[in-house]
């Protein structure tokens, strides 16, 4: 194969006075099987040939797998012997066949040139990409790569070279034990790259200078860089390992304290929360201000008990706390609970257990309008479980309602207690005392008259209640024992 460009053609015409060979139809030195096109310039694909009748052009890309006629015949040239391309783009890689027919038109031999087009710069000095200092061991190995950008002006003088210290040539011609030089020619024969390798390093050359030398016959002149190979300095740490026994000793009581918090943290969780917050001025919970009542607890006749149950814990920690039972009859309801509203900072909705929407007295809805006087964040429902009644449609409508389960009576534990009480009071405004989710002392509380009254009237339940409430006691004095 002829692999050498051929840019000394001009074009296919014979020359006068000039024997060729008559069994050949394609004139060998006049044609490549190889050749490059720059990007934006033109190209000129010889098929010089002889004793033929026509010649057509075909083309197909280099990973393609049909051959295609070439379109432009106003760009052929000597009796289409010669293909230009006045425009080089990158569509125009691939290879070009020409075919020659007989005067019988019959295909009488054919040839292909590939092509590859490149991009380059023009230049008047070659962009020179010097090695850098590189650090090694002895019997290690480094590499410095110098390179030289020539650009697209043919330079028959261009070169990259490695030297020594005495300035002895380093190529891939001569034979040096532990060094070694590759040349690479890259993008079309315009840039060239040199690696010079030391394949087993040895003390003696290490500060050793090592010359990269550029040639070219650009009027700039030649360029030399000289580079060094230094010494690795590498500090070693004594570790120090430890035994089994002792990663016992640190892991094993890691572990133990880590669940411990881990389970402390998941039973006190509502706990520590109400500690914190209740402490700093955080979000919604802040104290109840000019109002009289941290609370108001509306509720319907039925669930009196559950609202003087939740209204004397409130009070035994220090709340102070009004509820819809101790509206006295005979006055106006609504304005009744509209002034308790206005007196009290946050509200506690007891979902009826016993509602009917067909009852003809019930006006629980209509006093359930007395929530727009408070923020969403101090509202709370709070649901006993077992309740038979309907549902509220007011109550069921509003999503923004967060309603709490009442933990039933027959729940011997204060657990569940507890922590549905730290939720209830991280929904209401605090008080300024310390706060807390359960309560040693009933001592020290803070109530009304009126309130007072409702609670010593909490003595008038039916005996039925004070026989239920001394049923669960004894059940949880057999349990213990």
């Amino acid at each position: 194969m002829m692999l050498s460009l051929i840019d000394h053609v001009s074009s296919c015409v014979l020359i006068p006075n000039t024997t060729y060979n008559a069994s050949e139809i394609f004139i060998r030195d006049r044609i490549t099987d190889f050749d490059y096109a720059r990007v934006g310039k033109y190209k000129k694909i010889y098929c010089c040939a002889q004793n033929y009748a026509r010649i057509t052009w075909e083309f197909k890309k280099q990973d393609g797998l049909t051959w295609q006629p070439f379109p432009w015949v106003s760009s052929l040239q000597d009796n289409n012997q010669t293909l230009q391309i006045i425009d080089i783009g990158w569509d125009n890689e691939g290879i070009y066949r020409c075919t020659a027919f007989s005067s019988e038109n019959n295909v009488i031999a054919n040839h292909s040139t590939e092509i590859d087009v490149y991009s380059c710069v023009d230049r008047v000095k070659p962009e020179v990409y010097w090695p850098k200092t590189q650090y090694g061991r002895v019997g290690g190995t480094a590499s410095f790569l110098c390179t030289g950008d020539f650009g697209c002006t043919p330079d028959a003088a261009r070169d990259v070279s490695w030297y020594d210290e005495e300035w002895n040539l380093l190529d891939n011609y001569t034979i040096f034990p532990r060094y070694n030089v590759t040349t690479v020619e890259r993008s079309k024969h315009t840039i060239i790259e040199s690696t010079f390798e030391i394949i087993t390093i040895e003390q003696r050359d290490f500060e050793k200078n090592f010359t990269c030398y550029v040639t070219s016959s650009y009027q700039e002149g030649n360029s030399q860089f000289i580079v060094q190979l230094k010494e690795a300095r590498i500090q070693i740490t004594n570790i120090t390992w430890i035994t089994a026994e002792e990663v016992t000793a640190i892991v094993v009581p890691s572990v133990i304290i880590l669940t411990v918090a881990i389970v402390f943290t998941a039973v006190f969780y509502l706990r520590i929360k109400l500690f914190i917050f209740s402490r700093i001025p955080y979000w919604h919970l802040i104290d109840k201000g000019d109002r009289q009542y941290h609370v108001f607890i509306l509720h319907e006749d039925e669930d009196t008990e559950l609202a003087r149950r939740i209204q004397q814990r409130l009070q035994s920690d220090a709340y102070t706390v009004k509820i819809s039972g101790s509206m006295q009859g005979g006055t106006d309801m609504m304005q009744q609970a509209q002034e308790f509203a206005q007196d009290s900072k946050s509200l506690i909705i007891i979902y009826p257990s016993e509602y009917s929407k067909d009852s003809q007295n019930n006006n629980f809805q209509s006093l359930m309008g007395v929530r727009q006087y408070y923020s969403p964040n101090l509202v709370t429902v709070v649901e006993e479980d077992g309740r038979t009644g309907d549902k509220v449609e007011v109550i069921e409508s509003d999503k923004t309602f967060v309603r709490i389960k009442y933990p039933p009576n027959q729940n011997c534990s204060t657990y569940k207690h507890d922590n549905f009480y730290c939720k209830l009071k991280l929904r209401m405004a605090r008080r300024t005392e310390d706060n807390v989710c359960c309560t040693k002392s009933n001592g020290q509380t803070q109530r009304s008259d009126e309130d007072t009254e409702l609670l010593n009237g909490q003595n008038n339940l039916s005996n039925s209640e004070q026989e239920s409430s001394a049923d669960v006691s004894s059940i949880c004095r057999n349990q213990i024992v």
